[in-house]
């Protein structure tokens, strides 16, 4: 009978292992669900996306260029560099939240304030559509990336001046089902921190010269 009951436990502790224990920063054993533990309402504590652009085409207007943005601390940080030189940005982060639902629906929002040339501007960038996790495939664990489909992105920018007058505007972007899809590794998943990272390298489909490639990383704490 002892034997019997020590087999169930050892396997109820595997189980729970491989279902837990997935990226390397990982908890070794959680009595949550991934599903259970990702499903939350986060707080973008910490965010940094940084992508380059090259364009090996010998006529190209603009044959490198570089883009790196920055949530860290409740400051906004952007620098963009190109063959006209440089320009950089920061300010103060209004609201960064990511709502990840059990029903496989996601949105987050990004708002943040900057200032250049005496102008402040507030930009809110909003986003929304379906999640779920990738299967085991190309040497990754079952669950280890987490696909997000993007249905909607509005970006709304008010700029104030300093005369007092100010100007916004508008846009939205819509895409059908598995249109946009971006995908991430989770390096670490816990009930209260969860870090998604994911690298990629893409070519324009207009021009076979053009080439981008982008890393990005987000690191969410559980809002309270």
């Amino acid at each position: 009978m002892k034997a019997k009951q020590l087999i169930i436990l050892l396997s109820i502790s595997v189980f729970l292992f491989n279902n837990c224990k997935k990226g390397a920063n990982d908890p070794l054993l959680s009595l949550k669900s991934r599903k259970a533990r990702l499903s939350k309402e986060w707080k973008i504590k910490e965010w940094s996306v940084e992508a380059k652009q090259k364009d090996t085409n010998p006529l190209a207007i603009n044959p490198t260029s570089s883009m790196k943005r920055t949530i860290q601390e409740g400051l906004f940080y952007q620098k963009s560099t190109g063959n006209w030189g440089s320009s950089e940005e920061s300010g103060k982060v209004i609201s960064a939240l990511w709502k990840i639902e059990k029903d496989n629906k996601w949105n987050k929002v990004i708002s943040f304030t900057t200032t250049l040339n005496n102008v402040t501007t507030t930009t809110i960038m909003e986003s929304s559509g379906t999640w779920y996790f990738l299967n085991k495939i190309d040497g990754y664990k079952n669950k280890e990336r987490v696909a997000f489909t993007s249905l909607v992105l509005k970006e709304t920018k008010l700029d104030s001046y300093a005369n007092g007058t100010s100007n916004s505007t508008e846009n939205v972007t819509k895409w059908n089902d598995g249109d946009r899809i971006d995908i991430y590794t989770i390096t670490q998943l816990k009930n209260k921190e969860t870090i998604l990272e994911r690298e990629t390298m893409n070519k324009s489909t207009q021009s076979s010269t053009l080439e981008t490639t982008s890393i990005e990383k987000y690191l969410l704490v559980k809002q309270k």
